[in-house]
């Protein structure tokens, strides 16, 4: 759960987010939403409200299990979403892609996968400023900043920033 409350106070710094539910504390009582994020977007006076449902996964290596999708789908269905999401810690395999895909065909509606250094670049981009915890000490995104590069910060199981992909997050990929 350290993760999925993590990535809920992250997604509650992103622009156009208005509310994030911590939703149920396991597959039996979350039905397939970890969290779930409300985004609204105006067009003059026009407000449109997108519901997306978030399946976080905290795995090292590869990320071959495809359960996490059906999960996401029995969320968008239990939640009315309007798009559904991945995150995990490893990194993505085609498998999982695959089955993103095909999901996403057979419901009609979008889903989206953001795996390893993607999600450090999501939590840099959106909430620089959270302090993390390692072993008792507090580590600040400046004191990252501070390490050597390619040297992770490990915390409660899950990889945190490193230095170099602040920098390449910096020069590219705009998208998260």
């Amino acid at each position: 759960k350290d993760l999925e409350r993590f990535m809920a106070e992250v997604f509650r710094r992103v622009a156009g987010v208005v509310d994030v539910v911590e939703n149920g504390f396991g597959w039996k009582t979350d039905h397939g939403a970890d969290l779930i994020v409300t985004m609204c977007t105006s067009l003059g006076h026009l407000q449109i409200e997108n519901k997306i449902i978030v399946q976080i996964k905290s795995f090292t290596g590869e990320h071959v299990d495809t359960a996490a999708v059906e999960q996401v789908k029995t969320g968008i269905k239990m939640f009315s979403g309007s798009a559904g999401m991945v995150i995990t810690t490893a990194k993505k395999t085609k498998s999982l892609e695959d089955k993103i895909q095909a999901v996403s065909e057979e419901i009609e509606l979008p889903i989206d996968v953001l795996d390893a250094e993607d999600v450090a670049r999501f939590v840099i981009k959106h909430a620089p400023d959270l302090l993390f915890q390692l072993d008792g000490i507090s580590w600040t995104t400046d004191d990252v900043k501070k390490r050597p590069p390619n040297q992770a910060v490990e915390a409660t199981g899950y990889r945190r920033l490193t230095a170099d992909v602040r920098r390449e997050n910096e020069k590219s990929n705009p998208i998260y």
